[in-house]
């Protein structure tokens, strides 16, 4: 069964459902039946579906496999380099946990649990406006999460597509608001983070130097192969951030090796040691906020060229 045309990809401007998830094996709503969906623009209320438009958003959902590595002090930092660079940068906060929220703008917050809970497309455009907040220490706009309610909406929605559809309609909402969206996703690989994975235009995978990491890549790359098969299409794979990495460690050049084997990831990027990233999430700002130390340079260093990986994935309008 062929696909919809899929966002990011040429001749391709909108992001829409795929059949799959648009025929008569959705039950419950008729209105997704036998059609794709598109969603209203934020920006000016017209549909955006046409092709050769301006470049949207570029969407990033980024993933690990267990918490601890990093993953979530990674994408607000690298939000906070991409937003010291001149973009647009929609966090959005896919983990029930709430790290991303709270450092960003200091609490717990409704948001991705209320745009799962909606009852349409349309719907989107007040809702969006209402719960997206603005971090003026790091720079970006967020879509914020709570335990309670995000787990709630995940169970309630684990076995519907309509998890992935609400995701893509958050996309394609916002996509010409920002630059860059990225999804911070649980750390696991779980029905929220496939629904994520499916509405991004790429996928990044957080890992850290640790034996762990390298026992289960195996079980990373079959989940990838996993998901081609549930999608229909084969995920993009971005690339691969080994965070907590001093160069001198065994461990890193492992975890890079092991990487590098499976062939799945352009690019793998390493974020220098340091415990500045802690002391910054303690005081609710980026790294960059309160470098001081040659460690602290060194993060900074590999966070502007991680930003400038993330830059080269924006499609070329040639």
């Amino acid at each position: 069964m062929p696909l919809a045309p899929l966002r990011g990809l040429k001749g391709a401007k909108s992001r829409r459902i795929p059949p799959l998830f648009a025929h008569d094996r959705i039950r419950g709503d008729s209105r997704l039946r036998n059609q794709d969906i598109g969603v209203t623009s934020l920006d000016n209320g017209t549909k955006t579906e046409e092709a050769g438009g301006p470049a949207g958003a570029v969407a990033l959902a980024i993933i690990n496999q267990k918490g601890g590595v990093g993953k979530t002090t990674t994408t607000i930092n690298l939000a906070a380099t991409l937003a010291q660079l001149g973009k647009r940068v929609l966090v959005v906060d896919v983990d029930p946990q709430g790290t991303a929220t709270t450092a960003t703008i200091g609490k717990a917050a409704e948001g991705t649990a209320e745009i799962l809970g909606y009852g349409s497309a349309e719907e989107v455009q007040g809702l969006l406006s209402a719960l997206i907040r603005h971090s003026g220490a790091y720079g970006v706009d967020v879509i914020g999460a709570d335990f309670d309610r995000l787990n709630h909406q995940e169970i309630a929605l684990t076995s519907s597509p309509m998890l992935m559809v609400r995701f893509v309609e958050l996309v394609e909402a916002v996509d010409t608001r920002y630059d860059f969206i990225l999804f911070d996703c649980p750390p696991a690989l779980r029905s929220l983070t496939t629904a994520t994975m499916y509405a991004a235009d790429h996928v990044v995978v957080v890992v850290e130097p640790s034996k762990e990491s390298i026992d289960g890549l195996g079980k990373l790359i079959r989940f990838l192969g996993g998901l081609t098969k549930l999608l229909q299409r084969e995920p993009s794979v971005a690339g691969a951030i080994i965070t907590k990495a001093d160069p001198r460690e065994v461990l890193v050049r492992d975890v890079r090796a092991g990487l590098e084997e499976t062939g799945r990831f352009p690019w793998i990027q390493t974020i220098y040691l340091t415990v500045g990233f802690k002391d910054a999430y303690t005081e609710s700002k980026p790294l960059a906020a309160i470098a001081k130390s040659h460690a602290h340079r060194l993060a900074l260093d590999d966070l502007n060229a991680l930003a400038h990986r993330i830059l080269e994935l924006v499609p070329s309008t040639a």
